[in-house]
């Protein structure tokens, strides 16, 4: 995320497409283990972030955040980069 902000022009965007951890806890998650997807030992992701992480973070730096969510990932999207 750092680096994304730091070689972004100001007025720039972001967009992020990631896991969703509160979906489920088979991989490590906070949810129910009801998410809509199953991972195999080959498709391991190392990390898995929320919502409320990327709105915090990207707030710091961008004007505009929008997160949807859909199917147990996230669309991550920061626009005007402050």
């Amino acid at each position: 995320m750092n680096e994304a902000t730091r070689v972004l022009a100001p007025g720039g965007a972001v967009c992020l497409f990631v896991r969703d951890d509160e979906m489920g806890d088979n991989m490590g998650g906070k949810g129910s283990g009801n998410a809509p997807y199953s991972i195999s030992e080959e498709e391991v992701h190392l990390h898995c972030f929320s919502k409320s992480y990327f709105r915090e973070r990207l707030t710091q730096s961008f004007e505009e955040v929008e997160i949807v969510t859909d199917k147990g990932y996230l669309a991550v999207f920061g626009w005007s980069k402050k």
